[in-house]
């Protein structure tokens, strides 16, 4: 009997499962992920709300111990695709959750991808994770989805440690049009020890000047 669309993507997902802890070197297992992500991109966009629905209840089950956070990531990046907003609110959940912390980065950056500004407070809590990636795509998709709430987090933020981490903020800033950032931009422009981070700090405050 021919699968629908919703019923091969459930299968793939499956069979993703199956090879999740196997070597993705192996051109099996490499057809199989696409083919996972294919199944799961081709499901008309009236009805996303389902993968909404199977991302919940396999974080339900990651939860529990059941589950696998690997398999909600081709869903995640699915919903992506298709601008579900309505994706938002589990997948700022999970960023913050550390069951999620083999997919936390790419959510981070989904979260900017989705374009919901009640990712805001989420993606401002892990501007304190322990991991510069994170930090990074966060900070660059609260340039995508913040408000004003959204520029003084990022201005602390152009003192972290990693100087990706403060290229982003600084990008976000300007994605803000935050002319309250000039001065923090005009230190990092005369103090920051990174040749590129003072590059675009001085692109940015050249930017932000003509917005005032």
């Amino acid at each position: 009997m021919k699968l629908n669309k919703k019923e091969y993507a459930l299968h793939k997902l499956n069979q993703f499962r199956d090879i999740i802890g196997q070597d993705f070197r192996d051109l099996n297992v490499q057809r199989i992920y696409s083919e996972t992500i294919k199944s799961l991109t081709v499901i008309p966009k009236a009805e996303t709300k389902f993968l909404v629905e199977i991302l919940e209840l396999e974080y339900d089950k990651v939860k529990k111990g059941e589950g696998s956070i690997l398999v909600c990531g081709p869903i995640c990046n699915a919903l992506a695709e298709y601008k579900e907003g309505k994706a938002a609110p589990i997948i700022s959940r999970m960023l913050i959750d550390p069951v999620s912390e083999p997919i936390r980065e790419d959510l981070a950056e989904i979260l900017g991808e989705l374009g919901e500004q009640l990712a805001q407070p989420f993606l401002i809590q892990v501007f304190s994770d322990r991991i510069a990636e994170i930090r990074a795509k966060a900070a660059r998709s609260l340039g995508q989805v913040g408000n004003k709430k959204a520029i003084q987090p990022l201005i602390d933020l152009l003192e972290d440690e990693s100087e990706v981490v403060r290229d982003h903020a600084i990008n976000a800033l300007v994605e803000l049009k935050a002319v309250e950032a000039l001065p923090s931009l005009k230190r990092i422009l005369e103090n920051d020890e990174d040749a590129y981070v003072r590059a675009e700090a001085k692109a940015a405050i050249s930017e932000l000047k003509g917005n005032k």
